[in-house]
């Protein structure tokens, strides 16, 4: 119940900023300009619609958790409100799972719109929607999830600006680490190599969730595929997030 007031006071302050609403205006728009791009191959519409369709939820998506997990709880330190709700019986755990479920909610709430105006958009336009689509937007939303978790714990140890850098850098390491091991394999110190190795082990691979090609090409994924990608996504949630809980311990408050 405690985590709930607080997901739900959270949802309604991220719900309210104007920021907000201005970026789901612009993931709307960029939406329906999604058949501008199948004029590049108009061969491939289809592949191309729904390539750029699943791109432009992402992108937006990912603007909304960066910039607002960045200052989340950033700003209830500044203005000292965090106080006054860790005075009451609630643990720290409590106040920080509260703000991460009020955080995905309003990016569900996202994910959700900018779907439905997507597939309302293609069954007019006459795009088929194949079911690894919708797959494809869920492993947005647990990508989603993992950076989100990630924002809220460098906000801990930093300013809403760097906070906003260091999640821009990890988002970009998440695909960029997937030719790591090529990198491994041309270093001649072993110290470097087993170093570069821990690391690449390390950070999630934001690539390996990324199937919007499956998708926009039509392929079918295997359940068991499925559900590691599921396992390794939740695995990242709740490492960044016990990351953040013994951060947020270490605070002084």
């Amino acid at each position: 119940m405690i985590i709930y007031s607080i997901a739900k006071n959270t949802f309604k302050e991220t719900a309210r900023n104007k920021i907000f609403l201005v970026i789901l205006g612009f993931g709307a728009v960029g939406i329906l300009l999604t058949k501008i791009v199948a004029f590049i191959s108009p061969e491939t519409e289809q592949k191309m619609i729904i390539d750029f369709g699943l791109a432009t939820i992402y992108f937006f998506c990912t603007i909304i958790a960066i910039f607002n997990g960045a200052s989340l709880i950033h700003k209830d330190l500044e203005k000292r409100t965090i106080y006054t709700v860790i005075t009451k019986p609630i643990g720290r755990h409590h106040f920080l799972i509260g703000k991460f479920f009020g955080l995905i909610a309003s990016i569900s709430v996202s994910i959700i719109l900018f779907t439905i105006i997507f597939v309302l958009y293609c069954h007019f336009i006459n795009i088929e929607i194949n079911i690894t689509f919708y797959w494809a937007v869920f492993f947005i939303f647990i990508q989603i999830c993992i950076i989100s978790s990630v924002s809220i714990m460098f906000s801990l140890i930093s300013s809403p600006l760097l906070s906003a850098t260091f999640t821009i850098a990890f988002y970009m390491s998440g695909y960029w680490v997937e030719g790591l091991l090529d990198l491994i394999s041309l270093i001649k110190f072993d110290f470097f190599k087993q170093l570069m190795t821990y690391v690449y082990y390390l950070l999630p691979k934001l690539f390996y969730l990324d199937i919007k090609w499956e998708a926009s090409s039509g392929a079918d994924i295997s359940y068991e595929k499925l559900l590691y990608m599921f396992l390794h996504g939740l695995f990242y949630i709740i490492f960044f997030l016990l990351i953040s809980n013994l951060l947020l311990r270490r605070k002084s408050l």
